[in-house]
């Protein structure tokens, strides 16, 4: 346990970790050059259900994609859940913006065992 209070620690990182000029604005910088106009297309259309399993194949097991700390492996051993996701990531392309009930993750408590697998 730490052995300062919670309104130490507050202080001390308050004081270390700031930025006193945060709100001075910068000038864009007319020196640099524009970047040259893109040699190849880029794809923007929504990834098909296999790209998204081809991907999340990819993946290490226990590694997480976001914050919400759900491991590829539900991903990968549960078809049902990559069909969900797929139809999220359709919607989002679909409509060119993430829906405002997605932009927070909501983490959920899961019994899971590796030895079912």
């Amino acid at each position: 346990t730490p052995e300062s209070s919670q309104e130490e620690e507050y202080v001390f990182f308050q004081e270390r970790y700031r930025d006193a000029e945060r709100s001075r604005k910068i000038p864009f910088p007319h020196a640099l050059p524009y970047p040259k106009k893109p040699v190849y297309h880029m794809d923007m259309s929504a990834p098909s259900d296999e790209e998204i399993y081809e991907y999340i194949k990819s993946r290490r097991n226990k590694s997480a994609p976001g914050p919400d700390g759900i491991q590829f492996i539900i991903f990968k051993k549960c078809p049902d859940i990559r069909k969900v996701l797929g139809v999220v990531v359709r919607r989002i392309f679909s409509e060119n913006r993430i829906p405002s009930a997605d932009r927070t993750a909501v983490k959920g408590m899961v019994k899971f065992s590796y030895a079912n697998f």
